[in-house]
Order: structure tokens, then C-alpha cells, then sequence
């Protein structure tokens, strides 16, 4: 049986130069790092806001979107055109948006999981044990 993969020959891999001159080009890098630019403008003003100082955690923050932003700009402009480019300026901002509700939403616990359940005792024993401290200090 003949291999149609020989491993002895290099395999060459070649990528198409962005043209960073074209408009649409453009505009497609911009919609692909609009939703980082945006979570890194008012996401790290709200947190500055809320620690009056800027932390380790904050820059952190910053340097992951501004890389994201990056990514994202870059993979929008390699994205080919689909139709319009105005499909491409709208719909992939909100895929992303769509993948990251997805990523970040929490599951519901499933009735049954002993996880959910021990979780749910010691909900209860913590209220118990505050309505107890609360009548020892009437």
C-alpha cells in the first residue's frame, strides 16, 4: 500500500502577505478587535475606578486585551470578504460576542450532582448558623 504523505520531502507552507493598504482590509482588522478595544476601555476605567489605583491584576488585564485586540484584529483582515465587506464588519464582532457569552456563562447545576448538592448544604448550614448568631445577640 502506497503512503501519499512522504515524510522526506519538506513540506512547504506559504502565507499570503495582508494587503494593509486596502480599505476593506482594514476596516475588517478594526471589526475584529472593536469588542477588545471596547472591554479594554471601559473594563479597565471601570476597574480603576473601583480600586482608585492601578494593580498588577490591572495591567494584566490591559496587556491580554491589547494582544487579543491583535489576534482578532489580525485574523478579521484574513478572513475572506463574504459578500460585502459590511457582513464581514458586522457579523464577525458578533460571533465573537456570541462565543464569549457562551465561554463565560455559568451551566445550571444538574439536579443530582453531588457537587450541586453539597453546595446547596453548606448554603444551608451557613444560614443556619447566621439566623443562630442572630438570636444569640438580641
Amino acid at each position: 500500500m502506497k503512503s501519499r504523505c512522504n515524510i522526506n520531502q519538506p513540506t512547504n507552507i506559504t502565507f499570503q502577505p495582508i494587503d494593509w493598504t486596502n480599505l476593506e482590509t482594514i476596516g475588517k482588522a478594526i471589526s475584529g478587535a472593536s469588542i477588545w478595544l471596547l472591554l479594554f476601555v471601559f473594563g479597565i476605567s471601570s476597574e480603576i475606578k473601583k480600586s482608585r489605583k492601578i494593580t498588577g491584576l490591572i495591567i494584566s488585564i490591559a496587556i491580554f486585551l491589547i494582544l487579543a485586540a491583535f489576534l482578532f484584529a489580525w485574523i478579521g483582515a484574513l478572513i475572506p470578504t463574504i459578500i460585502s465587506p459590511w457582513v464581514n464588519y458586522i457579523l464577525f464582532p458578533i460571533i465573537q460576542i456570541v462565543v464569549l457569552v457562551f465561554l463565560t456563562r455559568k451551566s445550571q447545576p444538574q439536579k443530582g450532582d453531588p457537587a450541586s448538592e453539597t453546595d446547596a448544604r453548606i448554603a444551608q448550614a451557613q444560614s443556619t448558623h447566621a439566623a443562630g448568631a442572630g438570636d444569640g445577640e438580641a
